[in-house]
């Protein structure tokens, strides 16, 4: 199995975890239903880490959560909308806690 479709059994795993434990969107802070979110990642796929691997970045349950799919779409292209999401300081609070120099980056778009 390649890292990536590790990468993808973990997360499908986390989505299930979430709509088990959590069905809310992290960004809106409305319930969902199983079938309209998409699991979000809280430091985007696309980063790097000097922390943490990308296995470890991309499957962690702190960095993770569900999103309905705008909600999801505003976070990951148009910080300066997804700020005013009600959940958006607590997802950059825990950015914060697991790698501080990319949500440094993140708060200078801002």
């Amino acid at each position: 199995m390649t890292e990536h479709q590790r990468i993808q059994a973990a997360c499908s795993k986390l989505k299930e975890y979430w709509y088990t434990h959590k069905p809310m969107c992290i960004l809106c802070l409305q319930g969902v239903k199983r079938g309209q979110a998409d699991l979000v990642h809280k430091i985007r796929r696309s980063e790097t880490s000097d922390i943490w691997s990308t296995f470890e970045l991309q499957t962690m349950k702190e960095n993770t959560g569900l999103g309905h799919r705008v909600c999801h779409n505003i976070f990951d292209n148009d910080l300066s909308m997804a700020k005013y999401l009600p959940g958006f300081n607590q997802v950059m609070r825990d950015i914060k806690r697991i790698d501080i120099k990319i949500y440094n980056k993140l708060k200078s778009r801002l």
